[in-house]
C-alpha cells in the first residue's frame, strides 16, 4: 500500500488516522475480520478553504473518499482536475458532518478543492485496485454494517448463483438508497430506495458474479445486513 499524509490549509492539525473498513465481513485470509485496504491512500487534513497537493488515481478500481467536517458554517469539497474539464462534486454540507463518497473517474492527476469551510476538516482518498476472488482484500458475505450518511462496503465477493437476503434499517427523513456496483466501480443496480424512515427486507437476485461493491446514501442513521439464503 502507498500511503501519503499531506497537511494543508490553515492551522495545520496533523496525520489523519481514519480507519476504513466498518464491516464484518471476514477475510479470505485468515478469517479473523475486515482485511486492511490495500491499494494507494492519500489522507489530507486542514482548516478553512484549500486547494490540496496534487495527487495520482492510478488504478482501475474505484475510488472513496471520506469527509469528515467539525465545526460551524457551510463546507463544500470537489475532486479536481480542471486542465482536463474534470471537477467532480463530493460534498455540500453544514456543521458537523462526516461521510464517504463513491467515485469513478479516469486515471490522472487531481487535487481537492475545499470552499467555504472555517472549520477543521479531513479527507483520505482511497484508490482501490481492480481485485479478483483470491485477493486478500476482499471480503465476503454474510455481512452486519452500520453507520451514518453515505458509505461504502467493499471489495466483496458475491455468488449469482445464490439467493442473498439484505435487510436495511434506516432512521431519518429523506432518501436512503443501497446500490451494488461491480469491480471497476460500474453502475449495476439498487437494492433498496427509499423515501422515509423505515425497515425493509428484499430477497435479491445479485446480478454479478465475482467482485463488487455495495454503496449506501443516505439522509441519516442505518443498518444493513446482508447473507445468502
Amino acid at each position: 500500500m502507498k500511503r501519503r499524509n499531506l497537511l494543508v490549509g490553515v492551522g495545520i492539525l496533523g496525520a489523519s488516522g481514519y480507519g476504513y473498513t466498518r464491516w464484518s465481513a471476514k477475510s479470505p485470509q485468515d478469517g479473523t475480520g475486515p482485511p486492511q485496504f490495500i491499494g494507494d491512500e492519500y489522507a489530507f487534513t486542514g482548516q478553512g478553504q484549500t486547494v490540496t497537493e496534487q495527487f495520482s488515481i492510478e488504478n482501475n478500481g474505484p475510488t472513496a473518499i471520506e469527509i469528515s467536517h467539525v465545526g460551524q458554517g457551510e463546507f463544500y469539497v470537489e475532486l479536481d482536475n480542471r486542465s482536463r474539464g474534470r471537477v467532480v462534486p463530493l460534498l455540500e454540507a453544514k456543521g458537523d458532518y462526516a461521510t464517504t463518497q463513491f467515485v469513478t473517474v479516469p486515471t490522472d492527476n487531481y487535487t481537492l478543492r475545499v470552499r467555504r469551510s472555517p472549520a477543521e476538516w479531513s479527507i483520505t482518498v482511497r484508490d482501490f485496485y481492480v481485485y479478483n476472488e483470491n485477493h486478500e482484500q476482499v471480503g465476503t458475505l454474510p455481512i452486519e454494517a452500520a453507520g451514518k450518511h453515505n458509505d461504502v462496503i467493499g471489495p466483496l465477493s458475491f455468488d449469482s448463483l445464490t439467493d442473498t437476503e439484505f435487510k436495511f434499517i434506516v432512521n431519518g427523513e429523506g432518501r436512503h438508497e443501497v446500490s451494488l456496483y461491480d469491480e471497476r466501480g460500474v453502475y449495476i443496480n439498487d437494492v433498496f430506495n427509499l423515501e422515509t424512515a423505515d425497515t425493509a427486507t428484499e430477497n435479491f437476485d445479485v446480478r454479478l458474479n465475482g467482485i463488487g461493491y455495495l454503496i449506501i446514501r443516505s439522509a441519516g442513521d442505518w443498518q444493513l445486513n446482508a447473507e445468502y439464503r
